[in-house]
């Protein structure tokens, strides 16, 4: 059974395994996912450097470290300004 392809991913480019910048290059290298939606979430200020100005692909970032009431409303007007 296929799954339904996404449509936004939010990505940390904190993991543990692998680094989010090189899972968001593995990503950009498929082609069923070169148009993918990718909101890069960072609490570093070099990595959020990078994302705003599109080094890292990703079409958006979100500092993590934000209350979360900021970042829920961060998110929304993302959303709107993405798909309206």
């Amino acid at each position: 059974m296929l799954m339904p392809r996404p449509g936004l991913l939010f990505l940390d480019l904190t993991l543990l395994v692998v680094s989010g910048a090189r899972m968001l290059e593995a990503i950009r290298s498929d082609p069923q996912f070169k148009d993918l939606v990718v909101i890069v979430l960072s609490g570093s200020p070099d990595a959020q450097e990078q994302a705003r100005e599109g080094i890292l692909g990703a079409q958006g970032c979100l500092d993590k470290s934000i209350p979360l009431w900021e970042f829920f409303h961060t998110i929304h007007k993302l959303l709107n300004t993405l798909w309206i």
